[in-house]
């Protein structure tokens, strides 16, 4: 039952008790008038009855009042309620702006750092220092600590280290690594990056080309790529001397955008050192130089 059945009740029974009422004034009135007990009590009578239509009217336009009052908060709840899904609605809109916003001002961070890696990569003039200046920005492109750059022997069976950070020098002579082992090779073979996670590790395929001498908290291995062949691996982890505890996704595709350009980098430098080398030889061997020019 709302409010309206019980105004209409309500108002039912004041209309029966003024009914009542004037009934039995009306009763009273005309008693006296047959009794001929004079004018006083008809009048009374009759005042009574007016007062009370008069009760009936002013009940009427208060109950005409009340349904329009009633008709103006159902239409302001109702007005409410449009305006409450309106801020909803909005507020939906605003948080998918600021996730907008908030991916574009990623875009723009991963731009920046991409654009800053390779302006560190384009300034080495040194060739055989190119290496060098690459895996420096991947470390600091995604805050590593440690890493490595590893290149394809002449016959592409073994990787060998070329550059490194975080590893003592005797590993970096020492490691000479067959492409059918460790997950660079595997990088190698499939010509995909790779991010080594806990669940990673577990894998049954890649558990056993993990080296459990290493305690990195996270790494991840990306192939360098020219002209869709392999010439090496970009090695980039996390150790506890670092402040960044882990990589994800947002790591991984950065790196490997990094390596596109990387890889040329370093195919350029390999190929300008061969022609310094052969020059080089030319000269010293008293013959002809003009058609190996070097820049």
């Amino acid at each position: 039952m709302d409010i309206l059945q019980v105004e209409k009740r309500r108002s039912e029974l004041l209309q029966l008790v003024v009914f009542m009422i004037m009934l039995f004034l009306g009763l009273v009135t005309y008693q006296s008038v047959q009794n001929d007990e004079g004018y006083l009590t008809p009048a009374l009578g009759l005042l009574s009855l007016l007062a009370c239509l008069y009760v009936i009217g002013q009940e009427r336009t208060l109950k005409q009042l009340q349904h329009q009052l009633v008709e103006e908060l159902v239409m302001k709840d109702r007005q409410v309620v449009q305006l409450g899904r309106e801020f909803s609605d909005a507020r939906h809109r605003l948080k998918d702006e600021e996730s907008k916003k908030v991916q574009v001002e990623g875009r723009l961070h991963e731009v920046s750092a991409l654009y800053k890696a390779i302006s560190v990569v384009n300034a080495v003039q040194d060739p055989q220092r190119t290496p060098e200046g690459v895996l420096r920005s991947a470390l600091d492109l995604v805050e590593a600590d440690c890493g490595s750059i590893m290149l394809l022997e002449g016959d592409g069976a073994n990787l060998v280290i070329i550059a490194a950070q975080g590893l003592s020098d005797t590993v970096k002579l020492k490691t000479r690594q067959p492409i059918s082992d460790g997950i660079a090779g595997w990088v190698v073979r499939h010509k995909e990056p790779i991010l080594v996670t806990e669940e990673l590790k577990n894998d049954p395929e890649l558990k056993p080309l993990m080296q459990h001498d290493r305690h990195d908290l996270a790494a991840m291995s990306v192939p360098l790529q020219v002209r869709g062949q392999v010439i090496g691996v970009i090695n980039v982890s996390v150790t506890e001397k670092s402040a960044k505890r882990q990589f994800d996704d947002r790591d991984l595709r950065l790196v490997a955008l990094f390596a596109q350009h990387a890889s040329v980098s370093i195919d350029n430098g390999r190929l300008l050192a061969s022609l310094r080398q052969a020059r080089a030889a030319v000269k010293q061997n008293g013959g002809p130089r003009q058609d190996l020019p070097v820049n």
